[in-house]
């Protein structure tokens, strides 16, 4: 809790759009685009208001969705569906800012994709299919202790705390799963799942720049 509450304040949005068409009496499409923002300020204290500091934040994520679906005939009917997604959420200060100065810019982006066909067969129904789920992951985040001369700190800091320490991590994620069902309303089902994982990581403190890959399979 800030009990002074300086420079506290926000803005928000959300925006969407949506389109179904019957392209024929057998094709139908689907598109949904959406968009949200949050950006604020950090409230400040009275010394960092004195000083000047001004730290902001924001969220913003954009989506589109999109869907098709075609009759082949009264038995025979195929479903496709994909979704991206990107997300972004930032940190920053000015450098005012006391006793520490952060930056931060994470943010992951998101494939997903899944193909179905369906075989209607009086009361027996089969059904088989694929989906890809993919998701790129990057964080990068650093922070700088500063030299405080307010009433929140009479003395310098030591020199090794008044520098920058970057921290920087980028990941992979996939899964890609198949199988079919059949059975009365397709009840059941066999398939296999693959899932993958990839880390890259990029580190300094005190020491050279360092990468590290680590791939994981489960």
């Amino acid at each position: 809790m800030v009990p002074q509450n300086y420079s506290n304040t926000g803005t928000i949005g959300d925006f969407s759009l949506r389109d179904d068409a019957d392209l024929t009496a057998r094709d139908r499409v689907s598109l949904i685009v959406r968009h949200e923002l949050s950006r604020y300020d950090l409230p400040n204290e009275l010394v960092q208001q004195m000083a000047g500091q001004r730290q902001t934040a924001d969220n913003l994520e954009t989506m589109g969705v999109a869907s098709y679906q075609h009759i082949f005939s009264p038995h025979l009917f195929a479903d496709l569906r994909g979704m991206v997604r990107d997300n972004a959420n930032d940190f920053t200060s000015n450098p005012q800012s006391i006793p520490i100065q952060v930056f931060q810019h994470n943010g992951f982006r998101e494939g997903y994709f899944k193909a179905s066909i369906t075989i209607d067969h009086g009361r027996q129904e089969a059904t088989a299919g694929a989906e890809s789920d993919n998701t790129f992951l990057n964080e990068n985040f650093r922070y700088l202790i500063t030299i405080q001369r307010s009433s929140m700190a009479a003395r310098r800091r030591p020199s090794h705390l008044r520098r920058t320490v970057p921290t920087w991590s980028s990941q992979y994620m996939c899964r890609i799963s198949c199988g079919y069902a059949i059975g009365p309303s397709a009840q059941g089902f066999a398939g296999t799942t693959i899932n993958c994982c990839s880390i890259a990581k990029l580190c300094r403190r005190g020491c050279p720049w360092r990468a590290i890959s680590r791939p994981r399979t489960w």
